[in-house]
């Protein structure tokens, strides 16, 4: 018995599985599984490449924001919006799971400018 699944619910999955090692790795760096932490604000005064990589964050989490409230058909874009400005991809990837479960997103669009060989 062969299941078929189609391209946009193959992502959802893909998307729903990156999720769960995204709340994985969430805990277990609060445990310390990792390690000892060398703090947040020690490393931002300190490095000139955590203070890129920290704005470089802020930068993409407003554009994707913005991308999520304008290509947004259903009314709970607002939300995923909002929430995407605070907590980034713990917002994002439920917003992706649900809009390429429910085939409002595809990425079919995009495979067009490819070139062929």
């Amino acid at each position: 018995m062969k299941i078929t699944i189609n391209k946009n619910r193959q992502i959802a999955i893909i998307l729903g599985i990156a999720y769960i090692f995204l709340i994985i790795y969430a805990i277990l760096e609060e445990t310390g599984f990792f390690g000892p932490d060398i703090g947040v604000l020690k490393s931002l005064q300190n490095s000139g490449f955590t203070r890129a990589m920290f704005l470089d964050i802020g930068i993409l989490a407003t554009l994707v924001a913005f991308w999520v409230l304008l290509t947004g058909k259903e009314k709970y874009r607002i939300f995923f919006a909002f929430a995407i400005l605070f907590v980034g991809s713990f917002a994002l990837l439920p917003y992706l799971i649900i809009e390429f479960w429910k085939d409002n997103i595809s990425l079919g669009n995009y495979s067009k400018a490819r070139v062929k060989t």
